[in-house]
């Protein structure tokens, strides 16, 4: 609500917070909490949970609550530097001399008890899990697609290195999982790998694969067949089937463990902004015997 030059956020009809330019908020998973971002001004940005206001920053974004409800983070910035803030503890970023330090990416794990996030810089980005900076022998230029597993005992992500030559550059491309570097054989400039899913069990593990002008999806290491377009998959429950939904020549279909189903003029999806991409609504039933979608 706008009244003069100030802005109130209403709650259920009560008057929680007013500040001078932007406010925003966000529920808790459980509904029981309300996160507010309240910005009153130049360098003064602070957040309030639970009528509690927080310490003033110059600039506050990415509010996240864990899924239990019980944690809360978010990104802070003050006097030039980059803070992420966990459960009221400041945990500074390291600067670097030459280059702007930044963090992004915030994730819990589905239960709640671990937390990451990416820091760094565009030429020496790393990851953060639990306060532990992971992999300090490598200095990748980009991080991507922090994911834990559905139980919580897998954590991956994927990264990749650009070595700029005189006239060209080259490109290293990795999947981290658990903390051990898996140099992928992609290396082209084209070449990218997108986010990694974990199947219930944590056993299996599938990624998009952008390859030159095709694209396909890898399991477990295994590359299935290119299409000109491929999107992210989806495990059964059970952990024993992979599907997802791939386009060639017009044409949309499902492919499940490999296996085209028929093919379409479309396949329902919407549009995701937190990926950039659509997301295709397809399932698999709770006893991982059947999948469905809508085409």
């Amino acid at each position: 609500v706008r009244k003069g030059n100030m802005t109130t956020l209403v709650e259920d009809g009560k008057e929680i917070a007013t500040g001078k330019y932007n406010i925003s908020a966000v529920f808790s998973p459980d509904s029981q909490k309300l996160a507010v971002l309240v910005n009153d001004g130049k360098n003064a940005a602070r957040v309030i949970i639970d009528g509690v206001s927080g310490k003033t920053y110059d600039y506050v974004s990415d509010l996240l609550f864990s899924p239990d409800s019980k944690r809360f983070a978010y990104i802070a910035r003050t006097q030039n530097k980059k803070i992420v803030v966990l459960d009221g503890q400041e945990n500074e970023i390291q600067e670097d001399k030459l280059y702007e330090t930044n963090a992004s990416g915030l994730t819990f794990s589905p239960d709640s008890k671990q937390f990451a996030y990416v820091a760094g810089t565009y030429r020496n980005s790393y990851v953060v899990l639990d306060g532990e900076r992971l992999n300090k022998d490598k200095k990748f230029g980009s991080v991507r697609a922090l994911v834990f597993s559905p139980d919580s005992k897998q954590f991956a992500y994927s990264a990749e290195i650009v070595n700029t030559l005189l006239v060209s550059s080259t490109f290293e491309r990795y999947l981290v999982v658990n903390g051990e570097v898996r140099e992928l054989p992609y290396k082209e400039l084209y070449d990218r790998v997108y986010i990694p899913v974990f199947s219930s069990d944590g056993t299996k593990i599938a990624y998009r694969l952008q390859k030159g002008n095709r694209e396909l999806v890898v399991v477990n290491g295994v590359e299935g067949k290119d299409y000109d377009k491929a999107w992210d998959s989806i495990f059964s429950p059970d952990g024993k089937h992979v599907a997802y939904v791939a386009q060639q020549a017009h044409q949309y279909f499902v492919v499940v463990d490999g296996a085209e189903g028929k093919h379409y003029i479309n396949i329902q999806s919407s549009y995701v902004p937190s990926v950039l991409d659509q997301r295709y609504d397809l399932l698999f039933s709770p006893d991982s015997k059947k999948y469905a979608y809508l085409a």
